[in-house]
C-alpha cells in the first residue's frame, strides 16, 4: 500500500501496468528466426543487446524479403526479431517449444559474474543510460556493489528481480527455461567471454548457417563476439573499415577477470547474499560454482549452513559437485 500511495494510483492501475509489462517482457525476450526455424531465449546481460542485433543483421543477409532497419533506432534492435513483428502470441511460442522441427537455444551466464556485470554496467557507470535501471532496481542511480547484493536479502520489498538485469535466469522467456524442458526441448550453453565467438558460430552451425566458410557471415559474428583469433580480428578490422567491434559482452574482462570477481565478493555476506538470490539458476542450469567462491564455504558454512550444504551439490568449476567441502 505504501508503494501505491507513494505513486499515487489505485491498485487496479497498478496491476493493470505490471500485466502489461510483463506481456511486453515475454515478447521482447525471444528472438525468432521462422525462415531458420529457430527461437532463442535471449537474457539480459547474457549478450542479450549482441544477439539482438546480431541477428538483425543476419536475417537481413538471408532473407531478402526483410524490411530494412531505419538507422537512429536503436532501442529497437529487436523490431524485426520479436514475436509482435510477427504477430505471434506466447502461445505459438509455446506450440513450438518442443516442436522438433524446432531449434530452441537459450545462452545463460554464472550467476556472480552476471550480477556484478549488471552492476558494473547499469550502476558503476560503464552504460550511460544505465543509472535508470539501476535506480529502478534499488532506489539508487549509484548503490555500491555490496549495498546492491544486501538488498536481496530482503524479499518483502522492492526487489532487483522487477529488473531483467538482475532477475533470475530461471525466469526468462516466460518461464519457457525450466529445467525439464532445458534437458527435453533446448541446445543450453554457458556463455563465455572468452569463447563466446566459438559458441555462437556452434549455434549458427545448427541452423545451417557455416560461419567459417562465410566471409560477410563470419564479419558480421566476430564483430559482437570478438574472437581470441588474432588473424580473425584483423581480418574484421579490414573487411569493416575501421568500425570496430561491438564488445558489450566483455564485461568481465572490464572487471578484471576472476581475481576482480573475488575480490568484489569479499564480504562473506555479501556472496552469501548473491548465492542465496540465484541458487535457483545453479541448480535449473546446472552451473559450476567458481573456484574462488567454492574456496569460501568453510566462512558461509559458518554464517549459514543450509546455503552452503545446498551450494555443496553444485558442480565446481573444473572439478565435480561436492569438491568444495
Amino acid at each position: 500500500d505504501g508503494w501505491i500511495k507513494l505513486w499515487g494510483m489505485g491498485s487496479a492501475r497498478l496491476t493493470l501496468m505490471i500485466v502489461w509489462a510483463a506481456c511486453v517482457r515475454v515478447q521482447s525476450d525471444w528472438i525468432v528466426w521462422p525462415q531458420r526455424s529457430l527461437l532463442f531465449c535471449s537474457i539480459e546481460k547474457v549478450g542479450s543487446t549482441s544477439f539482438s542485433r546480431m541477428f538483425n543483421k543476419l536475417r537481413l543477409m538471408y532473407d531478402h524479403d526483410i524490411e530494412v532497419v531505419p538507422r537512429g533506432k536503436r532501442r529497437r534492435v529487436r523490431n524485426i526479431n520479436t514475436m509482435d513483428s510477427m504477430g505471434w502470441r506466447p502461445a505459438d511460442i509455446r506450440r513450438r517449444i518442443c516442436d522438433a522441427t524446432w531449434h530452441k537455444a537459450v545462452f545463460y551466464r554464472e550467476p556472480l559474474e552476471r550480477f556484478a556485470a549488471a552492476h558494473a554496467s547499469k550502476c558503476g557507470g560503464r552504460d550511460i543510460a544505465g543509472g535508470g535501471n539501476c535506480f529502478a532496481a534499488f532506489g539508487n542511480r549509484s548503490i555500491s556493489f555490496d549495498g546492491a547484493a544486501r538488498t536481496l536479502e530482503f524479499p518483502e520489498r522492492p526487489s532487483a528481480f522487477s529488473n531483467p538485469h538482475w532477475r533470475p535466469q530461471k525466469f526468462a522467456c516466460n518461464h519457457f527455461v525450466k529445467r525439464n524442458l532445458l534437458q527435453r526441448c533446448y541446445q543450453t550453453v554457458q556463455l563465455h567471454p572468452v569463447d563466446s565467438f566459438s559458441q555462437v558460430v556452434k549455434l549458427l552451425s545448427a541452423i545451417g548457417i557455416d560461419v567459417r566458410t562465410n566471409l560477410s557471415t563470419r564479419v558480421v559474428v566476430a564483430r559482437y563476439f570478438p574472437p581470441r583469433s588474432r588473424r580473425i580480428h584483423q581480418l574484421v578490422t579490414a573487411v569493416s573499415k575501421g568500425e570496430g567491434h561491438n564488445t558489450g559482452f566483455q564485461d568481465v574482462g572490464a572487471l578484471g577477470g576472476s581475481s576482480r570477481l573475488s575480490q568484489l565478493y569479499n564480504q562473506t555476506r555479501t556472496l552469501r547474499a548473491v548465492l542465496r538470490a540465484y541458487a535457483i539458476d545453479y541448480e535449473n542450469f546446472d552451473i559450476a560454482l567458481p573456484r574462488w567462491a567454492a574456496a569460501r564455504m568453510s566462512a558461509l558454512r559458518n554464517e549459514d549452513p543450509k546455503l552452503a550444504a545446498r551450494a555443496a551439490t553444485w558442480p565446481v568449476e573444473g572439478g565435480t559437485a561436492g569438491t568444495q567441502r
